[in-house]
């Protein structure tokens, strides 16, 4: 007869979990699956002992000077969620498997240690959104994170694996498996909403990031209380949960605008550099509202990737106020002026070293990859409707949404051209990265690069000089190329890519001109002769390269 041990799980486990390989309690006459499932339950002499010191699965983690989770209190622990097999729809949860695969019908299994799909959703997940707990501490120890938190960290992967995410069902059955509101469940909604939008399924993003919203107010994430008494390591995991809600918030809402806006809490510390909370050696850092003074302090103080990623979302956020509100008139009004001096003052205080989102070592920092295209979306939202291009055809796609407009601005032609170099600016970034890199790129990129195509779409249709037609041309086949290689797998780029493709058949298909032939000085003088007798078309600005 088997007997449990006093300080972990049993040497001997029945057929049934052990062909599944799925810890067992050992009970008899049935272990607590066997009996919650209906199975049959038998046992055999087990051929290997038990090694103990392993937490039991009732154990609760230890104090939250270790594992807070929950509050703001150093005596709050968090115990494992309870859960229960069962199969799809159900309630069970989904558990990770080692085949990059979710089967619902097994539990997460606390005792695995770097695991195939761990190394995919920290080389290529986690570099664009590191709010979870750094890899050395995983390392450390994989209990230290709740079992629904490893699910939800599979299904982000999930794609980059088999080219599809885990579904609906399993969408569900994670939130399901949610116990008490903390940290770990903002963390988890987090990546189901980042994964569901990627996925082109909205309406799961939207349930998943309302949730999280709700949840990181209920437990006062957005305080700098929060955590007080933990490592410095796990309050700057909770620091960057908080700021990473923040900017998924304001990402989202270019696509979404009913996604509630979160004001920035000034007195909150900005997230540190990568490389220090990556290597569990959390460095100093500065509040938000110091960050916004940082123009008028003369201390040089080295912000870190992710924090101006934040002030990024932060200008895109009063742009998409201000153009929810525009009413386009001829004479641009104060606000507008305003936010394009926020985008100027952003780009002209960043560091040299900051200003291409390129480390020393050559890799690419992904946060500030993020912050400056995001800075560069902001620009084609608040230029392209006081712009020649809104008058032209609309080139609309699942993350663009246009508005034309007949509005005649007396800044048109400056706001022509701040739209097309921020499209511009976009692909100069993505061409200065490492191919190799473009696996860890957020699958929000997509949408930035759909911002960017479809401005330069716009644009060629426009311009009349040959170079820049053809300049335009390989722009946006690098946008197509690079939606090319994220859509191996997120969904979402495989949708614009298709819409693009649609419209470049269209506007670009048709062969350009080709270079003059070499006339003779004679011929030249004619030719030239003739052009000049010519009646030119230009606009009001004189401006010979964009046909009004």
């Amino acid at each position: 007869m088997p007997n449990r041990t006093s300080n972990g799980p049993s040497s001997q486990a029945c057929l049934t979990c052990r062909s599944k390989h799925l810890k067992c309690d050992a009970k008899q006459p049935a272990c607590n699956r066997c009996a919650v499932n209906n199975l049959d339950c038998t046992y055999v002499q087990s051929r290997r002992g038990y090694v103990g010191g392993r937490r039991k699965r009732n154990e609760p983690y230890p104090a939250a000077t270790e594992h807070p989770a929950s509050g703001l209190h150093s005596n709050v622990s968090t115990k494992d969620v309870p859960l229960h097999s069962s199969h799809r729809g159900s309630g069970g949860l989904p558990t990770p498997s080692s085949d990059g695969t979710i089967d619902l019908d097994h539990h997460v299994a606390n005792d695995i240690v770097e695991e195939p799909w761990i190394n995919v959703f920290y080389q290529n997940i986690h570099p664009a959104h590191p709010f979870v707990i750094p890899r050395r501490l995983y390392k450390q120890n994989p209990d230290f994170l709740p079992p629904y938190l490893k699910c939800a960290m599979q299904y982000a992967v999930q794609p980059l694996l088999t080219g599809h995410n885990g579904g609906l069902d399993t969408f569900r059955d994670i939130i399901k498996a949610f116990n008490l509101a903390d940290g770990f469940q903002v963390q988890a909604l987090l990546l189901l909403t980042i994964t569901s939008y990627a996925s082109g399924e909205r309406e799961q993003g939207d349930v998943a990031i309302r949730q999280a919203v709700e949840t990181a107010f209920h437990i006062g994430l957005d305080s700098e209380d929060f955590g007080i008494g933990c490592s410095a390591v796990i309050q700057e995991s909770w620091r960057r949960t908080w700021w990473e809600l923040y900017s998924i918030c304001g990402i989202i809402r270019v696509l979404t605008p009913t996604i509630p806006k979160l004001d920035p809490p000034y007195s909150r510390l900005v997230p540190c550099h990568d490389t220090a909370f990556n290597s569990c050696q959390v460095t100093a850092s500065r509040t938000f509202s110091q960050m916004q003074d940082r123009h008028f302090v003369d201390d040089n103080f080295d912000y870190s990737g992710f924090a101006y990623r934040v002030e990024a979302v932060r200008i895109l956020n009063n742009i998409l106020d201000f153009t929810a509100q525009d009413s386009y008139q001829a004479q641009p009004s104060p606000a507008f002026h305003s936010c394009r001096a926020s985008i100027k003052s952003y780009t002209l205080s960043l560091p040299v070293d900051r200003q291409n989102g390129i480390l020393p070592n050559g890799e690419t920092d992904e946060l500030m990859f993020c912050a400056l295209t995001i800075i560069n979306v902001a620009s084609i939202l608040l230029n392209i409707p006081h712009s020649k291009l809104a008058r032209n055809r609309s080139f609309g796609t699942i993350c663009v949404t246009q508005r034309p407009s007949n509005m005649l601005s007396r800044d048109e032609t400056a706001c022509t051209i701040a739209a097309v170099n921020s499209a511009d600016a976009i692909i100069r970034l993505l061409i200065d990265r490492n191919s190799e890199s473009m696996k860890s790129m957020s699958p929000c990129s997509a949408c930035v690069l759909a911002f960017a195509a479809t401005t330069h779409l716009a644009a060629y249709c426009l311009v009349q000089d040959e170079e820049r037609m053809r300049c335009l041309k390989e722009y946006l086949e690098v946008s197509l190329g690079a939606l090319n290689t994220i859509g191996r797998s997120w969904p979402i780029a495989r949708m614009v890519k298709g819409q693009l493709v649609e419209f470049s058949r269209e506007i670009m298909m048709k062969p350009l001109p080709q270079p003059p032939m070499n006339y003779s000085r004679v011929q030249q003088v004619q030719l030239e002769d003739v052009v000049a007798t010519m009646p030119l078309s230009h606009d009001s600005e004189g401006d010979f390269s964009f046909v009004a």
